[in-house]
């Protein structure tokens, strides 16, 4: 077994150390659970329209897995929330299937009754300008990451994705289709600029609730942003499940490639290669389940009091 030197190994860390600066910078590596972000003033600054400018020199955190690089700012009313990135395969997957902004005003990492949440698959010109291929021939694509795929042969997929230029807004379970620059609610704008994809959104803080919602800002506040790319609601997951359990049962298995292996199976049978035969969604921890309800990305985000 070969052994590093000392010297080596410094080299290294040091080559490590500086491709992290270059690739990160000025954001904070993140790995494992929730992380914090502190989100400062916003002093009138932040224009939602998908330019990233106006976020110079805030404080950014980065999420390998997910949105890349994060920041928050807020003022007495309002949070605003950027992402950016340089990926066009992440671009493809939030115009395909978009990703939901979960947020809990009182701090916690856990998205209770689906109380409220944002879904954005971005701008008009964004869709105009990034290539997305067909959902169902994308799931097949070995350029796109894995557990971000949509199941394949899901086309009821389709009709929960809003459109580009439209954002949806999750109270409680239930969804409002909004327009961008919808004046007296949430707010949301994309756009790409010299191969960086920037997402902004301005959310009200009474519609967050919670203790972010009922404190003065004179109090340190703390919200807990979730960010799941591909999320579905559970009423959505439900009706796709009875979707696939409705197929299953008319026609004895999926088409060939479709959630099952290698083409069809005898009606009523075990499945064998084909997957045929099962009669019901696919189980708990399934490949097609992880990607109707993916991992939620927690960050916290802490106001900043006013001085």
């Amino acid at each position: 077994m070969a052994v590093m030197t000392t010297d080596k190994r410094m080299d290294n860390m040091v080559a490590a150390a500086i491709m992290a600066a270059l690739l990160c910078a000025p954001a904070a590596a993140i790995a494992g659970g929730p992380i914090s972000l502190e989100s400062p003033a916003a002093d009138g600054r932040i224009t939602i329209d998908g330019d990233s400018s106006d976020w110079d020199g805030l404080p950014t955190v980065y999420l390998e897995h997910s949105l890349r690089v994060v920041a928050a700012s807020h003022d007495d009313d309002q949070l605003y929330v950027m992402f950016r990135f340089g990926d066009e395969r992440l671009a493809e997957q939030l115009l395909q299937r978009g990703a939901i902004l979960w947020f809990n005003g009182d701090g916690k990492t856990k998205v209770k009754d689906e109380a409220f949440g944002i879904r954005y698959t971005g701008s008009e010109a964004m869709a105009a300008a990034v290539d997305v291929a067909d959902p169902d021939e994308h799931a097949g694509s070995d350029s796109v990451a894995s557990e971000h795929r949509p199941p394949r042969g899901m086309r009821s997929l389709a009709k929960h994705r809003p459109d580009p230029g439209t954002l949806t807004v999750i109270r409680h379970g239930v969804k409002d289709v909004i327009p961008e620059g919808h004046p007296p609610g949430p707010n949301a704008a994309s756009a790409v600029h010299d191969g960086v994809f920037c997402y902004e959104f301005r959310i009200p803080l009474a519609e967050i609730g919670g203790k972010v919602a009922d404190r003065r800002p004179s109090k340190k506040r703390t919200v807990a942003l979730g960010i799941q790319i591909g999320g579905t609601t559970e009423a959505e997951r439900e009706s796709i499940e009875a979707a696939i359990e409705d197929s299953l049962g008319r026609g004895g298995g999926p088409p060939a490639g479709d959630m099952g292996g290698m083409g069809g199976g005898r009606p009523g049978g075990m499945g064998g290669m084909g997957g045929g035969g099962r009669s019901g969604p696919p189980p708990d921890g399934s490949d097609a389940q992880k990607r109707l309800n993916p991992e939620i990305h927690w960050v916290k985000v802490e106001l900043a009091p006013d001085e």
